[in-house]
Protein backbone atom coordinates (compact mmCIF):
# COMPACT_ATOMS: atom_id res chain seq x y z
CA UNK A 1 0.00 0.00 0.00
CA UNK A 2 1.45 3.60 -0.90
CA UNK A 3 1.19 5.42 2.71
CA UNK A 4 1.07 8.91 1.53
CA UNK A 5 -2.40 10.58 0.91
CA UNK A 6 -4.25 14.37 0.53
CA UNK A 7 -0.49 15.83 -0.42
CA UNK A 8 -1.01 15.38 -4.38
CA UNK A 9 0.81 11.82 -5.02
CA UNK A 10 -1.79 10.59 -6.15
CA UNK A 11 -4.49 12.26 -8.03
CA UNK A 12 -6.49 9.44 -9.50
CA UNK A 13 -10.14 9.77 -8.66
CA UNK A 14 -12.92 7.13 -8.85
CA UNK A 15 -15.84 7.81 -10.48
CA UNK A 16 -18.41 6.66 -8.29
CA UNK A 17 -17.18 8.70 -5.02
CA UNK A 18 -18.29 8.34 -1.29
CA UNK A 19 -20.41 10.75 1.08
CA UNK A 20 -19.16 11.88 4.57
CA UNK A 21 -21.56 12.69 7.16
CA UNK A 22 -21.50 14.24 10.09
CA UNK A 23 -24.71 13.86 12.86
CA UNK A 24 -25.45 14.29 15.92
CA UNK A 25 -25.40 10.82 18.54
CA UNK A 26 -28.36 12.45 20.67
CA UNK A 27 -29.96 15.27 20.19
CA UNK A 28 -27.36 18.06 19.08
CA UNK A 29 -28.32 20.50 21.74
CA UNK A 30 -25.72 21.30 24.66
CA UNK A 31 -27.81 22.73 27.72
CA UNK A 32 -25.43 24.59 29.58
CA UNK A 33 -21.53 26.23 29.44
CA UNK A 34 -19.28 23.32 29.40
CA UNK A 35 -21.71 21.09 28.64
CA UNK A 36 -21.08 18.32 26.08
CA UNK A 37 -22.58 16.58 22.93
CA UNK A 38 -21.05 13.88 20.17
CA UNK A 39 -21.00 14.02 16.61
CA UNK A 40 -20.02 10.79 14.59
CA UNK A 41 -18.06 11.18 11.49
CA UNK A 42 -19.36 8.00 9.04
CA UNK A 43 -18.27 7.35 5.30
CA UNK A 44 -20.91 5.46 3.15
CA UNK A 45 -20.03 4.36 -0.58
CA UNK A 46 -17.51 1.80 -0.28
CA UNK A 47 -17.46 -1.22 -2.23
CA UNK A 48 -19.45 -0.09 -4.67
CA UNK A 49 -18.67 -2.68 -7.13
CA UNK A 50 -17.61 -6.16 -7.46
CA UNK A 51 -14.84 -5.20 -9.51
CA UNK A 52 -11.79 -4.34 -6.85
CA UNK A 53 -10.42 -1.50 -9.32
CA UNK A 54 -13.74 0.46 -8.87
CA UNK A 55 -14.29 -0.67 -5.14
CA UNK A 56 -12.22 1.13 -2.81
CA UNK A 57 -11.90 0.57 0.54
CA UNK A 58 -10.75 3.57 3.11
CA UNK A 59 -6.92 3.85 3.33
CA UNK A 60 -6.84 6.95 5.12
CA UNK A 61 -7.83 10.82 5.64
CA UNK A 62 -7.43 14.16 6.21
CA UNK A 63 -10.47 15.57 7.07
CA UNK A 64 -11.43 19.42 8.61
CA UNK A 65 -14.16 20.38 10.16
CA UNK A 66 -15.29 23.98 10.67
CA UNK A 67 -17.34 25.39 13.63
CA UNK A 68 -18.04 28.60 15.31
CA UNK A 69 -15.47 28.53 18.42
CA UNK A 70 -17.50 31.30 20.03
CA UNK A 71 -20.12 28.90 20.33
CA UNK A 72 -18.84 25.47 20.63
CA UNK A 73 -15.06 24.28 21.58
CA UNK A 74 -13.57 20.91 19.99
CA UNK A 75 -13.18 18.46 23.13
CA UNK A 76 -12.30 15.32 22.20
CA UNK A 77 -12.24 12.25 19.52
CA UNK A 78 -12.51 9.08 19.50
CA UNK A 79 -11.54 7.11 15.90
CA UNK A 80 -13.03 4.33 14.56
CA UNK A 81 -11.21 1.09 13.80
CA UNK A 82 -11.63 0.67 10.38
CA UNK A 83 -8.76 2.54 9.50
CA UNK A 84 -6.81 2.97 12.39
CA UNK A 85 -2.70 2.91 12.68
CA UNK A 86 -1.71 6.23 12.62
CA UNK A 87 -4.27 9.02 13.81
CA UNK A 88 -3.60 12.44 14.25
CA UNK A 89 -5.85 15.47 15.40
CA UNK A 90 -5.18 19.80 15.10
CA UNK A 91 -7.24 21.72 16.87
CA UNK A 92 -4.45 24.81 16.92
CA UNK A 93 -6.77 26.71 14.54
CA UNK A 94 -9.50 28.21 16.39
CA UNK A 95 -12.87 26.97 14.85
CA UNK A 96 -11.19 24.41 13.00
CA UNK A 97 -10.50 20.80 14.15
CA UNK A 98 -8.75 18.40 11.46
CA UNK A 99 -8.72 14.54 12.13
CA UNK A 100 -6.31 12.49 10.00
CA UNK A 101 -5.69 8.46 9.80
CA UNK A 102 -3.97 6.06 7.84
CA UNK A 103 -4.11 2.30 7.79
CA UNK A 104 -0.83 0.45 7.15
CA UNK A 105 -2.70 -2.62 6.29
CA UNK A 106 -2.63 -3.82 2.45
CA UNK A 107 -4.98 -3.14 0.35
CA UNK A 108 -6.49 -6.83 0.55
CA UNK A 109 -6.91 -7.02 4.34
CA UNK A 110 -8.29 -3.10 4.31
CA UNK A 111 -10.84 -4.59 1.29
CA UNK A 112 -11.74 -7.48 3.46
CA UNK A 113 -12.14 -5.88 6.56
CA UNK A 114 -13.96 -2.63 6.14
CA UNK A 115 -16.94 -3.07 5.25
CA UNK A 116 -19.13 -0.13 2.62
CA UNK A 117 -20.39 2.25 5.42
CA UNK A 118 -18.79 3.31 9.06
CA UNK A 119 -17.76 5.35 11.65
CA UNK A 120 -14.93 6.80 11.13
CA UNK A 121 -14.84 9.03 14.47
CA UNK A 122 -17.00 10.59 17.26
CA UNK A 123 -16.41 14.10 17.85
CA UNK A 124 -17.22 15.73 20.90
CA UNK A 125 -18.25 19.60 21.36
CA UNK A 126 -18.39 21.28 24.18
CA UNK A 127 -21.09 24.65 24.79
CA UNK A 128 -19.00 27.83 24.97
CA UNK A 129 -21.83 30.11 24.43
CA UNK A 130 -25.40 30.92 23.56
CA UNK A 131 -26.20 30.30 19.49
CA UNK A 132 -25.99 28.07 17.16
CA UNK A 133 -23.37 27.29 14.88
CA UNK A 134 -23.10 24.92 11.98
CA UNK A 135 -19.98 21.97 12.28
CA UNK A 136 -18.90 21.56 8.08
CA UNK A 137 -16.66 19.55 6.63
CA UNK A 138 -14.56 21.48 4.76
CA UNK A 139 -14.33 20.79 1.09
CA UNK A 140 -10.30 20.63 1.29
CA UNK A 141 -10.77 17.26 3.62
CA UNK A 142 -9.08 14.54 1.60
CA UNK A 143 -9.90 10.37 1.33
CA UNK A 144 -7.35 7.91 -0.08
CA UNK A 145 -7.88 4.50 -1.27
CA UNK A 146 -6.48 1.37 -0.28
CA UNK A 147 -3.81 1.86 -2.91
CA UNK A 148 -3.16 5.66 -2.22
CA UNK A 149 -5.53 7.43 -4.94
CA UNK A 150 -7.57 10.30 -4.09
CA UNK A 151 -11.17 9.33 -3.50
CA UNK A 152 -13.95 11.39 -4.95
CA UNK A 153 -16.48 12.94 -2.18
CA UNK A 154 -19.54 13.07 -4.18
CA UNK A 155 -21.70 14.53 -0.87
CA UNK A 156 -21.04 15.93 2.52
CA UNK A 157 -24.20 15.50 4.78
CA UNK A 158 -23.30 19.00 7.54
CA UNK A 159 -25.33 19.64 10.42
CA UNK A 160 -26.04 22.44 13.04
CA UNK A 161 -25.54 22.49 16.78
CA UNK A 162 -27.36 24.58 19.64
CA UNK A 163 -25.55 25.35 22.92
CA UNK A 164 -27.07 27.28 25.80
CA UNK A 165 -30.57 28.67 24.77
CA UNK A 166 -30.27 32.45 24.34
CA UNK A 167 -31.31 34.66 26.88
CA UNK A 168 -34.20 36.41 24.04
CA UNK A 169 -35.57 32.48 23.95
CA UNK A 170 -36.50 32.81 27.76
CA UNK A 171 -37.94 36.63 27.21
CA UNK A 172 -40.25 35.46 24.89
CA UNK A 173 -41.13 32.80 26.86
CA UNK A 174 -41.70 34.99 30.14
CA UNK A 175 -43.71 37.39 28.38
CA UNK A 176 -46.07 34.54 26.86
CA UNK A 177 -46.04 33.50 30.69
CA UNK A 178 -47.10 37.24 31.59
CA UNK A 179 -49.76 37.89 28.62
CA UNK A 180 -51.40 34.27 30.03
CA UNK A 181 -51.34 35.65 33.43
CA UNK A 182 -53.02 39.10 32.99
CA UNK A 183 -55.51 37.56 30.66
CA UNK A 184 -56.49 35.30 33.78
CA UNK A 185 -56.36 37.88 36.25
CA UNK A 186 -58.52 40.58 33.80
CA UNK A 187 -61.17 37.52 33.58
CA UNK A 188 -61.64 37.08 37.44
CA UNK A 189 -61.80 40.82 37.85
CA UNK A 190 -64.84 41.21 34.97
CA UNK A 191 -66.80 38.32 36.79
Amino acid sequence: MICAFGFGVATTALAAGVTLTLAPVTTGIINSIGGTTDYTLSISGLHASPDITNSPALGGYNVVLNFDSNIVLFGSVVYGSAVNDFATTDSSVSGQVTLSNLSFSDAATLQATQAASFTMATVTFQGAGPGTSSIAIDPTSTLSDEFGNSLAVVNTNNTTIQSVPEPSGYALALFGFLLVLANARRRMLIS
